[in-house]
């Protein structure tokens, strides 16, 4: 049988590098001698030729330690210091995937130490960051990267706050964000330029420029109704407006049933009419009269009707133009019919004046606190309330105001 041959090597080719990088011969030993420092489960190294001696690396069997101090090292390894990793650190899942579950990632924790008051007790704070598993066993499955929490010995749970694989984060439930501040000065703005009216626009290049304001719906020579309040913005180059306003009516009185007697009806709001200045980029407040409300019906003494508001146009606080509102119709009692409310109070800062229709008339009611009409409509806007009677004739309620402008 032939064996294998034995490669000899001379002493005198046997070489050594010194720190130098001088090659110089190797020394044979005629026996290793250890210098007496190393502590039990420490991994000898060479600290001279031919001497053993202690190293920085514990093998207890179990554990591994690198670092001054790893005596008995906390886990498969345990480095005291720091570290260099010369490329990826994976951090593969903790198992296979199957049909039924996913598998998440390792996690690297991330452990802060505090003292509990309450229970006198260090207590550890863990934070883990884990591949998590979304979507298992579907066509659009994948993962997300997930932060975890646990204190003490409590389990370490999702935190709620995660990254897709998309960088899309998902952030904790109940999460709040600060939102800045919405309001511009004069001081952000810092103009002399700007026209009064005009606004800080896109320019569609780029940049911005100070432009006017487009006129409101109606053009240049326009109208605009309102039915409720409002406010309208003077477009440039106008000057003065037209105003027609019609104060709200009162609401009707109760009725006395046991009689029957009627309630009075509301008065009409009044109607004013004129031309006001004004200056272009002006937001002018418009407030259109509320109806009064309708009193109610007793069984021998009915509730007055509540008055109509005014309608008004406003720049701030002045009031330009004002139209007043009808009074409630008093209540009916002990068969003696209830008081009609007075009309709306004509004003004197338009160039037409009228009042209201009063509520007080014959007890048919037809021509009670009969409101205006304006130019256009088949009925009147703003009349008084009917008063009540019985069950079967409530009292009603005023209707509200109204006004035009034209420019």
């Amino acid at each position: 049988m032939q064996t294998a041959a034995a490669t000899v090597v001379s002493k005198s080719s046997v070489t050594s590098q010194s720190s130098n990088n001088t090659v110089v011969a190797a020394t044979p030993c005629t026996g290793v001698t250890n210098d007496g420092t190393a502590l039990a489960n420490q991994v000898a190294k060479f600290k001279s030729p031919c001497a053993v001696g202690s190293s920085q690396l514990v093998d207890d069997g179990t554990n591994v330690g690198i670092g001054t101090g790893t005596t008995a090292p906390a886990s498969k390894l345990d480095v005291k210091g720091g570290a260099f990793i010369r490329g990826p650190l994976n951090l593969p899942a903790s198992g296979t995937a199957t049909t039924a579950a996913g598998s998440s990632s390792f996690g690297i924790n991330f452990i802060a130490s505090v003292v509990n008051s309450t229970i006198g007790a260090v207590i550890p704070q863990t934070f883990r960051w884990r591949a998590e598993p979304v979507a298992n066993n579907t066509a659009s499955a994948s993962s997300k990267l997930s932060l975890m929490f646990g204190a003490g010995i409590n389990p370490i749970v999702a935190t709620g706050l995660s990254v897709s694989n998309k960088g899309l984060i998902t952030f904790a439930s109940g999460q709040a964000f600060p939102i800045p501040s919405k309001s511009v000065t004069s001081a952000q703005i810092g103009s002399t330029t700007a026209a009064n009216g005009q606004v800080f626009a896109a320019n569609g290049s780029g940049g911005a420029v100070w432009i006017t304001l487009a006129a409101p719906a109606g053009g240049v020579n326009g109208v605009r109704e309102f039915k409720s309040n409002g406010n309208l913005l003077v477009p440039a180059g106008v000057t003065k407006l037209r105003v027609d306003a019609y104060g709200a009516g009162g609401g009707g009185g109760g009725g006395d049933n046991s009689t029957p007697t009627y309630g009075g009806d509301g008065g009409a709001g009044a109607y004013e009419a004129g031309v006001i200045a004004v200056t272009p980029g002006t937001n002018l407040t418009i407030t259109i009269g509320t109806g009064g409300a309708a009193g109610a019906n007793g069984s021998t003494t009915g509730t007055a009707g509540s008055g109509g508001s005014d309608s008004r146009i406003s720049a701030s606080s002045t009031v330009l133009l004002s139209a007043g509102g009808g009074a409630g119709g008093g209540g009916a009692s002990s068969g003696v019919h209830g008081t009609g409310g007075a009309g709306g109070s004509a004003g004197t800062t338009g160039s037409i004046n009228h009042a209201g229709i009063s509520g007080a008339c014959d007890v048919s009611g037809d021509l009670c606190g009969k409101g205006y009409t304006p130019v256009g409509f088949a009925t009147s806007v703003n009349d008084g309330g009917d008063g009540g009677l019985t069950a079967a004739a409530d009292p009603t309620a005023g209707k509200p105001g109204y006004m035009l402008l034209t420019w």
